[in-house]
């Protein structure tokens, strides 16, 4: 939500772009469970973030080296699908 205010965006021109439901936004602020990663990196493509930063802030991808040094990952050339891939496998179902 934080990105959408720096950005001058409402929640109805980011469901537009990112193609993510209103609905599904607004349970991010009380839903107790990470959402989607695909849903996570539409947003995060929709508003121009780190895809990598928007996994871990979403709770999708807890990078423990990157939460030590303080730094993030980078996976702006990651494809999609093998990122997705890697991060079903790292959830258990």
């Amino acid at each position: 939500m934080a990105a959408l205010k720096t950005r001058g965006m409402t929640k109805s021109q980011l469901h537009q772009k990112s193609g993510v439901a209103r609905s599904t936004l607004d349970t991010w602020k009380t839903q107790p469970r990470a959402p989607q990663p695909g849903t996570v990196l539409a947003v995060a493509d929709a508003l121009g973030i780190d895809r990598g930063e928007a996994l871990r802030l979403a709770g999708v991808l807890a990078d423990t080296k990157a939460a030590v040094e303080g730094t993030t990952v980078d996976l702006s050339d990651v494809d999609t699908d093998v990122l997705l891939a890697e991060i079903r496998r790292r959830i258990p179902n």
